[in-house]
């Protein structure tokens, strides 16, 4: 049996079950201030706590939805086992890559307030072999808000694990050479 089809039918058999839910992360306006500068973004609603004391419908600042999204990779990484988020022990990339694909459907459904906590819930829907090198994950994933009844987002999250074959190189996503 090749590496691939061991991977594929280790990752059939999480769909359908629910991953999670992760641990509770503080969301800082720290936080939000690195990803206003790191995204050319400087959004008063999220990086200046007194405006948006005076201003915001929220009374106070905002994560910015595409942080909480981004917050994505590392709920996964915990809810495939790893210790924390930026913990790639065990990950063996030798074997197998994983890269974001994009998102089938993505809703931000609450706003989540500075000083709040969130966490993730994911289930696996679906995985396609797409080439002999290739897998395509699908996963719904939902990030709650602590105390509050509605998720902040909801999203089909698609990623695409990798197993390169010997002597393989990519351009970008596709085989070297190829059209």
């Amino acid at each position: 049996m090749r590496l691939i089809d061991i991977i594929r039918e280790r990752e059939q058999a999480r769909v359908g079950i629910e991953m999670g839910p992760t641990r509770w992360r503080d969301v800082t306006q720290d936080d939000m201030n690195g990803f206003g500068r790191s995204t050319h973004d400087p959004d008063p609603m999220h990086v200046d706590p007194e405006w948006a004391a005076r201003h915001s419908p929220f009374g106070g600042t905002i994560a910015f939805g595409f942080w909480t999204l981004s917050m994505i990779t590392a709920f996964q990484h915990e809810m495939a086992g790893g210790a924390d988020g930026g913990d790639y022990e065990g990950v063996d990339h030798v074997s197998m890559i994983g890269i974001n694909y994009g998102c089938d459907r993505l809703r931000f459904i609450e706003p989540v307030q500075i000083g709040s906590r969130i966490r993730a819930r994911g289930w696996v829907v679906e995985i396609d072999k797409i080439s002999s090198d290739r897998l395509r994950r699908t996963t719904d994933i939902v990030v709650e808000i602590e105390g509050r009844d509605r998720p902040a987002l909801s999203t089909r999250w698609l990623s695409m694990i990798l197993v390169p074959e010997a002597d393989v190189k990519l351009r970008g996503f596709r085989r070297e050479g190829a059209a």
